[in-house]
């Protein structure tokens, strides 16, 4: 029997452009180039065969002779990519891995693992300054405030006078508050989006800032809310509008039979939620400056971040939030009308108020 090891990893070439296609092993990096032709053979060996079932499958899938599949077969089995054993994923580091149950993201951790950085005590700052003036002059910077899923629709709750509340509590109380003492009504609800996702300054461009930090000033997540009985605002789906700093209606409902299906972590809350955030994070916003697998790791931070922010915000304001990360991203990314592949869901928070 043959098998594919379990660390490669098959991709299309330049974006899906021509028949390139690049096959890497990740543990050795290890990385070729070659056809689809090519994939096809080893991708017939997914879950393990024969040499003998592999070269009939693959050439009646590719329509070709036998003999000339196993020429290939021999050399992926020559140059490791077709093991003879079962390789499972293991080793050392791979075991650490294991025992902290977070064996599913290994793959990630090798993909970035001695990435090369670069050294701003050596003349790396002025590579990273090069590196920005190309990338600009090759595309405009998306920027943080660039989002058009609501450009185009209508203000429906003006935020900026919400973003300009004051609010005062000992840190004590804000870190370990677990009552609420105050009702989720419109008002506070508005107060707690806009102190979390508006944007405190946008002009000049570099200088824009929330009440969270961002690494590069990058900002790539985005607030959505859905509402389930706060009082004097009625139940929908809303976006907040960080860089216009307003609160718009999304078109379109979800029951709470939706929100209990699809956002189950969030109903572990120790209250009834009224309103449910969910924080999604703009990939491209990042992406445009830190163009590496790193990059990816970087959203996290800053959604959680964010969240904890939302946190000592609510508890500012007297109303109690509960932060769970399991979260039907698909069909919530299907009812908000958002491309994974552009902007993804990430976490959420349920808020209640008083009784």
């Amino acid at each position: 029997m043959l098998y594919v090891p379990s660390d490669v990893r098959i991709r299309l070439g330049r974006w899906g452009v021509g028949d390139a296609v690049l096959i890497e092993r990740l543990t050795t990096r290890q990385r070729w180039t070659a056809n689809r032709a090519v994939a096809a053979v080893l991708l017939t060996f997914s879950g393990g065969r024969t040499r003998g079932q592999g070269a009939e499958t693959a050439a009646e899938v590719l329509a070709t002779k036998q003999e000339d599949v196993q020429w290939q077969i021999n050399r992926l089995a020559e140059i490791g990519l077709l093991h003879a054993a079962v390789p499972p994923t293991s080793g050392p580091l791979a075991e650490q891995w294991r025992e902290h149950g977070w064996i599913a993201a290994y793959d990630h951790h090798l993909a970035t693992w001695d990435f090369p950085l670069v050294d701003y005590t050596a003349g790396g700052r002025q590579i990273d300054r090069t590196r920005m003036e190309g990338y600009r002059a090759d595309a405009p910077d998306p920027g943080p405030l660039a989002h058009g899923y609501c450009a185009e629709l209508p203000t429906a709750f003006d935020l900026s006078d919400a973003a300009s509340i004051e609010l005062s509590a000992p840190l004590t109380a804000v870190l370990h508050n677990t009552e609420a003492s105050a009702s989720l009504d419109a008002g506070t609800l508005r107060a707690l989006l806009a102190q979390t996702f508006c944007f405190t300054e946008t002009q000049p461009e570099w200088k824009i800032r929330r009440t969270s930090p961002s690494g590069g000033a990058r900002y790539p997540a985005e607030g959505y809310v859905i509402t389930q009985g706060v009082d004097d605002m009625s139940d929908g789906v809303w976006h907040v509008d960080a860089a216009r700093c307003r609160l718009v209606r999304v078109p379109g409902s979800v029951s709470a039979a939706w929100a209990k299906a699809n956002l189950e972590g969030l109903h572990l809350a120790p209250f009834a939620p009224q309103a449910f955030v969910i924080v999604t994070a703009v990939f491209a916003r990042n992406m445009y400056r830190y163009r590496e697998p790193r990059t990816f790791r970087t959203v996290f931070m800053d959604v959680g971040h964010l969240l904890g922010t939302l946190e000592m915000v609510a508890s500012g304001l007297g109303v109690r939030s509960f932060i769970h990360h399991a979260i039907n991203e698909s069909e919530v990314e299907g009812m908000l009308k958002i491309s994974p592949l552009r902007e993804g869901v990430i976490a959420g928070a349920a808020i209640a108020g008083r009784p």
